[in-house]
């Protein structure tokens, strides 16, 4: 696993990007609904530098992206993908998360747009998750962002 602020490589090869929805079935949670919601960023393929970085907490999501945009370029949703096969193992410090709100999740309490995120017990797989973008972010989560 790499630490916060480390930068790594990452491939997202062009077959990834084609069917985006399917994300969507990978990551079903009981009782919840989601959809995809359509590219919210655009979606570069290749190879590329990436680095987690963990933001103090921001007033709504809007803000979270900004912050981001300090460190790096928002990736699009598929490369958690890429990270998942990179890095398969959690090392349980935290979410691994993208800020590309893409998907729109219905739960019986509410709904709005999400973005996918990843957790994990160390040395467990990484589970797949929505998050609502509504939700304010902790200081330890981890988001990707593009460097290069």
């Amino acid at each position: 696993m790499v630490e916060n602020n480390e930068i790594f490589e990452l491939t997202l090869y062009p077959e990834m990007n084609k069917h985006s929805e399917i994300l969507c079935g990978k990551y079903k949670a009981h009782r919840v609904h989601t959809a995809w919601k359509g590219q919210t960023v655009e979606c570069v393929t290749g190879v590329h530098k990436f680095k987690l970085v963990s933001i103090a907490r921001q007033k709504d999501f809007d803000s979270v992206q900004k912050e981001l945009e300090k460190y790096g370029k928002i990736p699009c949703v598929q490369w958690i993908e890429a990270f998942k096969s990179r890095f398969p193992i959690s090392d349980g410090l935290g979410w691994v998360i993208v800020a590309d709100p893409a998907f729109y999740t219905e739960v019986w309490s509410g709904h709005g747009t999400s973005y996918l995120f990843l957790s994990g017990y160390k040395g467990k797989q990484w589970d797949g998750h929505f998050e609502w973008c509504k939700t304010k972010n902790r200081e330890d989560w981890r988001w990707l962002v593009m460097v290069e």
